[in-house]
């Protein structure tokens, strides 16, 4: 249904020298664990986690390859908590406990590109952004981020590229905000839940043609080309103190 679904709308004005834009947002996860795991009085407990808003941004090139990106988000995250009834199997809506905030997130950054692209991402040439940004948050829980985020690409050998890339950050202020190893920004195939105020990662990875073109004709007449593979390694930290 709707209040379960994620969903993000973008739109980009490019047609003049600065570039324009925005666009709205609402994204959902959930979060189970299991208490007294082990014992007659166990119980699964689900925290979810909802954010939505809209944002805005204006990109200034200074040239072809330097430019400076002004951002702005406003959101609403919402934390509810309930338990699940074993003799329904339902979830216990009169136990929810809300934690509600509302923020609005300018940031500005200094970004360097001059990668070329191949046809699955970028093989040659660096990125490099240095973002700062602040949070203003109506329950008192501000904190300031800084990000550095650099990236560079070798092509040789006609279809094979070389990646790495370096990343850190640190997290200012009272808020609970923290960053993690996982997803998007982790290490790939790690499953922990390590957070901290302060975060370090390297990547580096072999990009090669894996499949160039495959032709079946029985029983289906089934191509497959361009098909590509990687080989990489990741390693990261998370910490406070």
């Amino acid at each position: 249904n709707i209040e379960n679904s994620d969903f993000v709308f973008n739109y980009l004005y490019l047609k003049k020298r600065i570039d324009y834009g925005g666009g709205v947002f609402y994204l959902n996860d959930d979060l189970y664990w299991l208490h007294n795991e082990g014992t007659e009085n166990e119980f699964y407990r689900r925290e979810r986690f909802r954010q939505y808003g809209l944002y805005g941004l204006v990109r200034l090139p200074f040239n072809k390859f330097w430019r400076m990106d002004f951002e702005g988000i406003v959101q609403k995250e919402e934390i509810k908590q309930d338990l699940l009834d074993d003799s329904t199997d339902s979830w216990i809506e009169d136990y929810w406990t809300s934690d509600d905030e509302t923020n609005f997130s300018p940031q500005v950054s200094l970004v360097q590109d001059n990668t070329l692209y191949g046809s699955v991402g970028p093989i040659s040439g660096w990125r490099g952004a240095a973002m700062l940004g602040h949070s203003f948050s109506d329950n008192d829980t501000d904190y300031t981020l800084g990000v550095l985020d650099f990236r560079h690409y070798l092509f040789f050998a006609k279809k094979f590229s070389f990646a790495y890339r370096g990343y850190t950050g640190i997290i200012e202020g009272e808020s609970n905000m923290r960053f993690d190893l996982a997803d998007f920004e982790g290490v790939r195939g790690y499953d922990g839940s390590d957070l901290g105020t302060k975060k370090a990662l390297f990547s580096a990875e072999l990009r090669f043609p894996f499949i160039d073109h495959l032709q079946i004709g029985f029983p289906l007449p089934i191509q497959f080309a361009n098909i590509r593979g990687s080989a990489f390694v990741d390693v990261g930290a998370v910490w406070d103190n």
